[in-house]
C-alpha cells in the first residue's frame, strides 16, 4: 500500500483581533505534514475530524478557533483542542 503525504492546512480565525474575518488586515495560517507530528497529536487530529464537522465552541473572553483542512474535509474546533505541535505551524501576517 503507498504511503502517501497528508498534509493539514492550519488557519487562525476569530479573536479579538478578528483573524481571517472578512474585513481584516491580519492572517494567521500554516500547514504541516501530518507525519511530523506524533502520533497521539495525529490521533487528537483524526479524532477531531471523527467526532464531528463543527463541534460546539465553548465561550471564551476572544473566541479564537482554528480551521483544520485536509484534502477536502475542513473542520473549526476551539482553541483549547489543538496540540501545540498544530498551532505552532502558524504563523500571522499583515494583508
Amino acid at each position: 500500500m503507498p504511503n502517501f503525504l497528508i498534509i493539514l492546512k492550519v488557519e487562525k480565525i476569530g479573536g479579538l483581533a478578528g483573524y481571517g474575518g472578512e474585513k481584516s488586515h491580519l492572517q494567521s495560517t500554516g500547514q504541516l505534514e501530518l507525519s511530523s507530528i506524533s502520533q497521539e497529536d495525529q490521533n487528537v487530529v483524526e479524532q477531531l475530524f471523527k467526532t464531528t464537522k463543527k463541534p460546539p465552541i465553548p465561550p471564551t473572553n476572544d473566541g479564537l478557533r482554528y480551521r483544520l483542512t485536509r484534502g477536502t474535509e475542513s473542520i473549526e474546533v476551539p482553541e483549547s483542542s489543538i496540540p501545540s505541535s498544530i498551532s505552532g505551524c502558524v504563523k500571522d501576517s499583515f494583508l
